[in-house]
C-alpha cells in the first residue's frame, strides 16, 4: 500500500489541522479530507505562542515570511512579582540555542492561519461537518 492508496481524515481546520493536512499534502498523501464544524475558515483573534519546533514545521511548508510578518521574535522569557522584581529569565528561540525561533503573535493581529489548498476534489475542506463517529 503506498500513499497514494490511503485516505487521510483531518478533523479541525484551524492552525494544527490546516498544517497538518498541508504536511501531509506535501508528504504524498493526495486523498486528505479535512472536515470542519464551523461555516467559514477564519481567524479566530487570539493570541498565539508558535515555539521553534512549530516554526520549524511552518517554515518547511514555506509560511514563515507570512508568521513573521505578524509574530513578535522572542528572546527571553521574564517573570517578575507584583513589585516589580525580577522572578525568573530564561532566553528563548534563537537566544536559547535553537535553529528557529519562538514567535508569538499577538491578539490584534489574529491567529497565523495556513492556507487552505484542499477547495475542491478529493482532498477538499467540508465546513459545516462534524466527525460523530469513526470506523473502517
Amino acid at each position: 500500500m503506498t500513499r497514494r492508496d490511503l485516505s487521510v481524515l483531518v478533523a479541525g481546520a484551524g492552525i494544527g489541522g490546516l498544517t497538518t493536512a498541508l504536511s501531509l499534502h506535501a508528504a504524498g498523501f493526495e486523498d486528505v479530507r479535512l472536515v470542519e464544524a464551523a461555516a467559514e475558515i477564519r481567524p479566530l483573534g487570539v493570541g498565539l505562542n508558535i515555539l521553534p519546533n512549530a516554526v520549524r514545521e511552518l517554515t518547511e511548508l514555506g509560511l514563515y515570511e507570512a508568521l513573521a510578518a505578524r509574530a513578535v521574535l522572542t528572546a527571553e522569557f521574564v517573570l517578575y512579582h507584583r513589585s516589580g522584581g525580577q522572578i525568573w529569565r530564561e532566553p528563548r528561540g534563537l537566544a536559547a540555542g535553537y535553529r528557529w525561533p519562538g514567535n508569538p503573535v499577538p491578539k490584534k493581529g489574529g491567529e497565523p492561519q495556513p492556507p487552505n489548498p484542499f477547495k475542491e476534489g478529493p482532498a477538499a475542506t467540508h465546513l459545516n461537518s462534524l466527525l460523530a463517529t469513526l470506523g473502517k
